[in-house]
């Protein structure tokens, strides 16, 4: 499965990246901390999934899942912020999880599974 990240915190997309580099199932094909470079790549790089931080400077999260979803329907989208107030909101916009940070990496593993079930009912 080809992942991107998008965090405004250069620490958050590191820990994320390290933990799903160590999985043989995922490819991170994109890590940013600027939601306008994934948007310039995005065609480019094609991921199944993207993890999303909610609030972001310029566009928040959900602003940019909704763009993405534009640009292919099929793409998944996974939020993982520390709030968990606009989770009701990330289920709007048909997220496949809403992920609390720091992330709990069985918590991710279950998240992955799940994805991994959305992607292949996508082919």
């Amino acid at each position: 499965m080809r992942v991107a990240i998008v965090d405004d915190e250069r620490l958050a997309v590191q820990r994320l990246v390290q933990i799903l580099e160590c999985r043989d199932d995922v490819e991170v094909v994109g890590a940013y901390t600027k939601y306008t470079e994934l948007l310039h790549e995005f065609t480019r790089l094609r991921p199944d999934a993207v993890f999303l931080d909610i609030d972001m400077p310029g566009m928040n999260g959900l602003e940019l899942a909704a763009s993405l979803i534009e640009l292919d329907e099929h793409v998944e989208i996974v939020f993982i912020t520390a709030y968990d107030q606009y989770a009701l909101e990330a289920f709007r916009v048909n997220a496949v999880d809403y992920l609390l940070k720091p992330v709990d990496e069985d918590a991710l593993a279950r998240t992955l599974k799940r994805l991994n079930n959305y992607i292949t009912k996508d082919y």
